[in-house]
C-alpha cells in the first residue's frame, strides 16, 4: 500500500524574508520566483491579485510537486504557472516583469543571472535575497548593467537576509552619495551594502559590529596553537576586525552629518 501524500499546509503568511521582497514587487507585474520551494510568495501575490501572473520555478521535482499541489488547492492555476528547470532556462522570452532569486547562495544566484542573459532582456527589475555573499552578487549586478534601487536588512529566525532590489541603469550610482562624498571605498561597500551604509541604521550597524567581534574571537582561539601560521592568521582576523569597525563608524559619521544638514535645511525653510 502506497504512503499517503503529505498533507499540503493551508496558505501561509509570508515570512520577514518573503514579506520584505514582496514589498518591492510592483503591483500588476508579472513574476518569476526562481528557486521558488513550494511557490509561498507566487501564491500569496496571486491570491491577493497583487501580480497579474506568475512563474513559480525550482529545480528539485519534488519540490515542483508540491508547488502545484499548492498552486491547485488554493485556486490560482490560472494565474501561476509551475516549473521544473534550472533558474532562468525555464523562463520563456518577455513573460516576467520582475524575477526574484531568493534563499540560494551568492555564487549560485550569479550563475543563475549570468547563465541565460537574454531571458532578461524584458525584465525591469531583479530581486535577490542571498543566504551568504551577497557582495558576489553586488559585484556581478556592478558589471552587468543593473543598478540597485534599494536595500534592505531583514532579520528572519537566526538570520539576516539582504534583500538587493535592482533594475537597469547606472551600476555606480548606489555608490556615489549625493550631496557628499562615500567615506567608503567601493570594494567596501560591495560587502556592507552601498545604501545600507548609507542609511547607517541600528540594525546594520549592530550587525557588522558582530561580525568583528567574531574576527576578534576567531583570532584569539586560531593563535592560541602558538605556530607561526595560526599566529599570521589570527592577525588577518583582527585586521579584519578593525577595517569593519573603521568602516562602520565612519558609515554611522557620515550618516549623522546627512541628517544634521537635513534638519538645518528644514530648519531654513521653516
Amino acid at each position: 500500500m502506497a504512503d499517503a501524500p503529505p498533507s499540503l499546509p493551508s496558505l501561509p503568511s509570508l515570512s520577514p524574508r518573503l514579506a520584505a521582497i514582496a514589498a518591492h514587487v510592483p503591483p500588476h507585474t508579472r513574476l518569476a520566483d526562481i528557486g521558488t520551494d513550494h511557490a509561498t510568495l507566487p501564491v500569496v501575490l496571486a491570491r491577493s491579485h497583487h501580480v497579474a501572473f506568475a512563474v513559480a520555478i525550482d529545480l528539485r521535482p519534488g519540490a515542483v510537486a508540491l508547488a502545484n499541489r499548492i498552486v491547485a488547492r488554493h485556486g490560482v492555476a490560472d494565474r501561476v504557472a509551475v516549473r521544473c528547470g534550472d533558474g532562468l532556462s525555464a523562463l520563456r522570452a518577455d513573460e516576467a516583469d520582475v524575477v526574484v532569486v531568493s534563499g540560494l547562495g551568492g555564487s549560485t544566484i550569479v550563475r543563475i543571472l549570468a547563465a541565460e542573459p537574454a531571458a532578461l532582456d524584458t525584465v525591469r527589475r531583479v530581486i535577490v535575497a542571498p543566504q551568504s555573499a551577497t557582495w558576489r552578487v553586488r559585484r556581478w549586478l556592478l558589471t552587468n548593467g543593473w543598478a540597485i534601487v534599494a536595500e534592505d536588512l531583514v532579520r528572519d529566525g537566526a538570520h539576516d537576509y539582504e534583500v538587493v532590489v535592482t533594475e537597469r541603469g547606472d551600476p555606480r550610482a548606489a555608490y556615489r552619495w549625493p550631496g557628499r562624498s562615500s567615506p567608503l571605498r567601493p570594494a567596501s561597500l560591495l560587502w556592507l551594502g552601498p545604501l545600507l551604509a548609507r542609511a547607517a541604521e541600528g540594525h546594520w550597524q549592530a550587525r557588522w559590529r558582530q561580525a568583528a567581534d567574531a574576527h576578534d574571537a576567531l583570532a584569539v582561539r586560531t593563535a592560541a596553537s602558538g605556530s607561526v601560521g595560526a599566529i599570521k592568521a589570527a592577525a588577518r582576523h583582527r585586521r579584519r576586525a578593525a577595517r569593519i569597525r573603521r568602516a562602520v563608524d565612519a558609515a554611522e559619521g557620515a550618516a549623522e552629518r546627512a541628517a544634521e544638514r537635513g534638519d538645518k535645511r528644514a530648519a531654513n525653510v521653516g
